[in-house]
């Protein structure tokens, strides 16, 4: 009887020593994953904010392209108007010019 009651005291401290181990493993599994998942959450934050930056620059270079359009569109107006101009003065000239000759 004397060695029952030792083989399952034996048995007990070697179930107690199973548990406190697995408990270890739990606690080092639950530290490992919360950081896991820490990481995962502090890559989704910076992945946010270089996506939030690349759209404000990407904003910023249309607007850029916006007014240079605009820019030209202006200029090539102004090149137009200033040819109609000179095309309006020579045929002025060539009116008095065929004038004189008359």
């Amino acid at each position: 009887k004397e060695l029952e009651v030792k083989e399952l005291k034996d048995a007990l401290a070697n179930g107690n020593s199973s548990r406190k181990k697995l408990e270890v493993e739990l606690e080092q599994s639950k530290a490992s994953t919360k950081e896991l998942f820490e990481n995962v959450a502090r890559k989704e934050s910076e992945s946010l904010s270089e996506l939030v930056s690349a759209r404000k620059e990407a904003m910023e270079s249309r607007k850029q392209l916006d007014t240079l359009q605009l820019e030209m569109s202006t200029a090539t107006a102004d090149k137009e108007t200033q040819l109609r101009e000179l095309q309006r003065k020579l045929e002025e000239e060539e009116q008095v010019r065929q004038v004189c000759q008359a």
